[in-house]
């Protein structure tokens, strides 16, 4: 993270305090409140990755109920407790707010996908898209507000 390759052991990094059962919701209020500078997630795509690691832990608890290992969620907020973490560690923490214009990285329109196209980034546009349009759906929200979704990619 933070443009570092440093193992950080997760059992010596502080707990954010934050422990909801995942449901889509929370897991879409969670990313929608997470604090990280733009310039910081702009090098790593963390938020993504937590947005795809969420949202596969709350298809496969709607899909399979009963049979999922009790262990997800903790892995999942290992994660937020390292992300949060990174963000301290960071040299030079600017806030940045983010300019949002209408169409830009809105994955209902087709520029989103023309310029997904030719940034690929190893398909984070496609997975990131999909996770984020799927769990709108799921929670029977509007995807209309984009800036998470700016600051993911």
């Amino acid at each position: 993270m933070n443009g570092e390759n440093i193992v950080i052991d997760p059992a010596g990094v502080p707990n954010t305090g934050v422990r909801l059962p995942l449901t889509p919701e929370t897991l879409l209020d969670l990313l929608h409140n997470f604090q990280r500078p733009v310039q910081m997630e702009k090098g790593d795509m963390q938020l993504g990755h937590i947005l795809t690691h969420g949202h596969a832990i709350v298809e496969m608890k709607q899909a399979y109920g009963h049979d999922v290992h009790d262990n997800l969620d903790p892995a999942f907020y290992a994660r937020i407790n390292l992300l949060a973490y990174a963000n301290t560690l960071e040299e030079n923490p600017v806030a940045s707010e983010l300019t949002v214009t209408e169409g830009e990285l809105n994955p209902l329109e087709a520029s989103y996908w023309e310029q997904a196209l030719v940034e690929s980034r190893h398909g984070h546009y496609y997975k990131y898209a999909y996770s984020y349009l799927r769990l709108c759906r799921m929670t029977g929200r509007s995807p209309s507000d984009y800036r998470l979704f700016q600051c993911i990619l």
